[in-house]
């Protein structure tokens, strides 16, 4: 038995369309940088170092107009981080001297020192190992008193770089999305 075609035609209203179009255009954009910002935060959240989650935690995001969203940070530290530092000197501000542990056995100084070479509670200086103010503790590490450092400064963890990136690559479904939900709000 054949089958008889089924012939059809769609007809719409051309300007009802694009006034149903303009009408959304406003909440879908909102709606788009509203994604975008939590997306932002969620990536530097994320990418963010995790010693202790400090960093990556203390982002915040909030919104502070119609398509106004800010993101930011209390940590001092947040642009050291992602940007890295050059070398500098570190001084001691509030005591007479810095005061700092490391691992015996590991080299500070181009200096590898190890637990055998000095008796515990021995000074490092008595054993021939560092100049004045330094002492091996009990459990194999040295506390190193010095009123000023030189830092080799620190390489760059450009996180919120990386964040970035993933935000462009994920924008076009991040904007998808902000149509959706604006076509679902007005009710098309």
């Amino acid at each position: 038995m054949a089958r008889a075609p089924i012939d059809f035609a769609i007809t719409y209203d051309d300007a009802r369309l694009r006034r149903m179009a303009y009408a959304q255009m406003p909440k879908a954009l909102e709606n788009a940088i509203e994604f975008t910002a939590l997306a932002l935060w969620q990536g530097i959240g994320e990418e963010a170092p995790t010693r202790h989650g400090r960093l990556g935690g203390s982002w915040r995001v909030r919104k502070v107009g119609k398509m106004n969203w800010t993101l930011g940070s209390n940590v001092l530290y947040r642009w050291y981080v992602n940007d890295g530092t050059k070398p500098h000197v570190i001084r001691a501000k509030r005591g007479k001297a810095l005061a700092f542990s490391f691992q015996v056995g590991t080299s500070l100084g181009g200096k590898a020192v190890y637990a055998s070479q000095t008796k515990r509670g021995q000074s490092l200086r008595a054993a021939g190992k560092f100049g004045r103010g330094t002492t091996t503790t009990r459990r194999g590490s040295a506390m190193v008193y010095r009123q000023s450092v030189n830092h080799p400064g620190t390489a760059p963890n450009p996180y919120i770089d990386r964040a970035i990136a993933r935000v462009r690559l994920t924008s076009p479904a991040i904007v998808s999305k902000a149509i959706k939900a604006a076509t679902a709000a007005g009710g098309t």
